[in-house]
């Protein structure tokens, strides 16, 4: 499957069983616990109570896991709170942010673009980083990884960067560190995060793993090529051949 992490691969298989908490409410150890630890609430308004069971200590411990990863699939819209619940499709926060009203035609978009559903259809809990809407080992093994990889990417690169906000989801966030690096950095960032992008897609796809090495030398010579494009690009017209051109027939005798 193209896991090297062990801890990260254990961490995103144990959470499976989280999810089934919230995709599965009916199966028999979802009944038990909800019974015993959140019989009014749902399981993400959960606490972990006073002497938890060591299996809902565990699974309690993978919550956080799902809370940037879940998305409401609106149906009927009962029992949505537009204002605290993640329901916004697409990148970015997926919560309605007063400001984000006032200040961004994006969320309007993002509102427009929900695809209306058919008269009673429930609403469903999905998972945003799979495109089946359903967690996978795989999915939550790299939401897991994808934060220490560029954490230490950049580390190795020497990128002075805030390292919460440079790998949030939040889009405000993102751009205000951005915003704040010099442009060597905003380049190295920028490569950064689409090498990473880019090594993802060939693992999930094509099986193809990588190490932190293989990934480093990848952004480094990608950065290499950039610059030597862009060094090419400035100069050539310099360096293009003159064509011969007529002379002006005023001057010829």
């Amino acid at each position: 499957m193209g896991f090297r992490d062990l801890y990260s691969f254990n961490k995103a298989l144990l959470a499976k069983q989280a999810w089934r908490l919230i995709s599965q409410p009916d199966y028999l150890l979802a009944r038990v616990l909800k019974a015993h630890y959140f019989s009014f609430n749902d399981f993400m308004l959960a606490k972990v109570g006073s002497y938890p069971s060591f299996t809902w200590r565990n699974i309690y411990g993978f919550r956080e896991l799902f809370v940037d990863g879940l998305l409401w699939r609106i149906g009927c819209g009962e029992n949505v709170n537009i204002w605290n619940d993640p329901w916004l499709p697409g990148h970015g926060n997926s919560r309605l942010l007063v400001q984000n009203i006032c200040t961004q035609w994006t969320t309007a978009r993002r509102i427009l673009n929900i695809p209306l559903a058919q008269i009673g259809s429930p609403n469903v809990l999905v998972w945003r980083h799979d495109a089946t809407g359903e967690y996978t080992v795989k999915s939550g093994y790299w939401v897991i990884l994808k934060g220490r990889v560029l954490r230490q990417l950049w580390q190795l690169l020497n990128l002075k960067v805030h390292p919460s906000r440079s790998t949030s989801d939040d889009k405000n966030q993102f751009i205000s560190c951005f915003i704040a690096v010099d442009e060597g950095t905003k380049n190295m960032l920028t490569i950064s995060y689409w090498a990473v992008w880019f090594k993802h897609n060939k693992m999930v796809h094509e099986g193809n793993t990588f190490s932190m090495q293989d990934l480093l030398r990848f952004v480094q010579g990608y950065a290499c090529e950039v610059h030597i494009s862009r060094g090419s690009g400035s100069s050539f017209k310099s360096t293009v051949a003159e064509f011969w051109r007529p002379i002006n027939p005023g001057l010829s005798n």
